[in-house]
């Protein structure tokens, strides 16, 4: 009896050893029961219905692929061909269906949320010798990052690659292997196809290894082909092949550039258009700076023609900066993260870990380009979120190693400090006490200390501690709803146009994603080459000479010719559909040219 009890006790000894050790080494097996459970706890934001859709980003990515899958279009370079192909293939399987927009961003979504769960959980297991792992898989189960990226799909899939590249440049930095190079060049050049920051970011990696090279006598200079080959194979065979295929081989990154640098001038914008305040800012950028052909689509020859409007939008964008910095991670946690990531940075500097404190730095270098164009927004912030949790669980693991140390307890009442006096001075009571509930953590687990002498042990409550009180101050998760697509009268309305109008027709609209939805031809009316009309007798001439089957209008078409086209029904429109608040009306054209 006793033979078989210590038979079970070495056994159970065994398992529990087992399971520790995939545990710390974030094995696959324990993995994804916490990727189900986090996406779970995200449900409510993978099933959206067309209103929740980005009309603009999010529905041109998925409208892309639909014309790559159905008229074999490929977007130049700077239009993220990547997106494309992942939309092309998610819309493959419901391809027929009348709700195939959003069922397409659906499964779209749950792909890309995926691929930040999984770069995540490589980087942290790459930061083990620095970091306790654990840690910054709490903050991807926390923090709702591809969540708030949604809605540019485009950004999640670079911050996905381009957070592969990290993992194999610090797998590099770890063994010094070549192969990892290799790796860390290939998917950026993949990144670089979702958005062109990958260049930058290109860059960064060369300087980073050229760095560890002059460091390390061992590392031969000759592995720097390998770093550079894969990327470039992978960008000059897409220009290539797009080239061949459309006989234009502009790769539209210069175009793109100074289409983002117009649109930054609506920092500065008069509110003074007819159009929707994008579009209009663009328009009086032109006035200030020239366009796009005058200045040969360079941003720099276009800020020499007129240097006060743009330092003008520089000092204004210093408020656009702060906002969505402090959106892109919550006025919850920005602070914390700026606390926990320079306690890393100073950590990777003390212990000599130079080039990675230099990656990590150098990786922010893409927002450089959003004070270029003036124009922020939370994705911009959120692309190198793995840096900033990287940092930040390197920075927490080290304050709790160190914490019985005195200097790291005043560094703590410093911080903490700062912590609050910056939450005051921004008189923001969401930062004051989301910062207030973490300091609070720390004296608990100062407490406990007192109380547990062996260190080991100390440490493991002291985490178990700290996450509960980190998931206090993240407040609940939203609850999970199940898709309920036909029933507002927007998606009836998409249901009309597909029940009355040939696949393929033109239809006049403020926005584009209902009309892409009903697998309609999207015309702009909130576009450059509108025409002045004299009167509504024009308009409708102007609606007719451009072939138009329907006008859509909602709360995106723009009330001037909103108005026009209201006086014409009757008289060349006939109203077809209409919402029950008639926020949107569908109004036919008559095709015969009768006024």
């Amino acid at each position: 009896m006793g033979t078989i009890k210590n038979y079970m006790w070495i056994m159970i000894k065994s398992r529990v050893k087992e399971i520790y050790q995939k545990a710390t080494e974030l094995s696959l097996d324990i993995l994804i029961p916490i990727y189900i459970l986090s996406l779970g706890l995200e449900l409510a934001h993978f099933f959206p219905t067309l209103n929740r859709i980005n009309i603009w980003d999010e529905a041109s990515y998925i409208h892309s692929g639909y014309r790559l899958l159905t008229a074999g279009e490929f977007p130049n370079l700077a239009n993220s061909p990547l997106s494309s192909l992942f939309y092309g293939i998610t819309i493959l399987p419901v391809i027929n269906s009348p709700d195939y927009f959003v069922l397409a961003n659906a499964i779209g979504r749950i792909i890309l949320f995926s691929l930040i769960f999984f770069s995540t959980c490589l980087i942290a297991r790459a930061l083990k010798p620095y970091a306790n792992s654990w840690i910054m898989l709490a903050m991807i189960v926390i923090v709702p990052v591809a969540a708030v990226m949604f809605l540019f799909p485009s950004d999640v899939l670079f911050a996905g690659f381009s957070g592969l590249a990290f993992w194999q440049m610090i797998s590099f930095y770890k063994s010094r292997l070549p192969r990892h190079l290799w790796w860390a060049s290939a998917f950026m050049g993949i990144g670089m196809l979702a958005r062109a920051e990958g260049l930058l970011l290109m860059g960064v990696m060369l300087v980073v290894t050229v760095l560890m090279i002059l460091r390390d006598q061992k590392i031969s200079w000759r592995i720097l082909p390998g770093l550079l080959t894969p990327f470039i194979m992978l960008v000059v065979s897409f220009i290539l092949f797009y080239g061949l295929s459309t006989g234009d081989f502009d790769t539209g990154l210069a175009g793109r550039t100074f289409y983002n640098f117009e649109s930054g001038h609506e920092v500065i914008y008069s509110q003074t258009g007819i159009f929707i305040p994008t579009v209009s800012a663009r328009l009086e950028s032109q006035e200030a700076f020239g366009t796009p052909e005058e200045n040969n689509h360079s941003v720099f020859r276009a800020i020499l023609r007129n240097p006060p409007v743009y330092f003008e939008r520089l000092r204004r964008s210093v408020p656009s900066f702060v906002k969505f910095t402090t959106r892109a991670y919550g006025h919850k946690f920005i602070l914390i993260f700026g606390w926990l990531s320079l306690r890393g940075l100073i950590a990777l500097i003390r212990d000599r870990h130079c080039p990675l404190a230099v990656m990590s730095i150098l990786w922010f270098i893409p927002l450089g380009v959003g004070w270029l164009n003036t124009f922020f927004r939370e994705g911009y912030f959120l692309m190198p979120y793995f840096v900033v949790f990287s940092l930040s669980s390197i920075g927490l693991t080290r304050i709790i190693q160190n914490f019985d140390d005195k200097k790291e307890q005043i560094g703590i009442v410093i911080a903490s400090s700062l912590l609050v006096l910056v939450s005051l001075v921004a008189g923001n009571t969401t930062m004051l006490y989301r910062g207030v509930l973490f300091i609070l953590g720390l004296g608990l687990i100062y407490l406990l200390r007192l109380r547990i002498r062996d260190f080991s042990r100390w440490r493991n409550h002291a985490l178990w501690l700290l996450l509960a009180v980190v998931l206090v101050m993240r407040g609940g998760y939203p609850s999970p709803e199940l898709p309920d697509y036909g029933n507002s009268g927007l998606e009836q309305s998409v249901y009309f146009l597909q029940d009355h109008f040939q696949a393929g027709s033109n239809i006049l609209s403020g926005a584009p994603a209902n009309i892409w939805a009903a697998r309609m031809i999207y015309y702009g009316i909130n576009a450059y080459d509108i025409p002045d009309f004299a009167d509504e007798n024009e308009f409708l001439i102007w609606i007719q000479a451009q072939d138009i089957h329907a006008l859509y209008i909602d709360q995106h078409f723009p009330a001037a010719y909103k108005d026009m086209a209201l006086s014409l029904v009757g008289e060349g429109l006939e109203e077809i559909y209409t919402t029950s608040n008639r926020g949107i009306l569908i109004y036919q054209v008559d095709s015969r040219g009768d006024l």
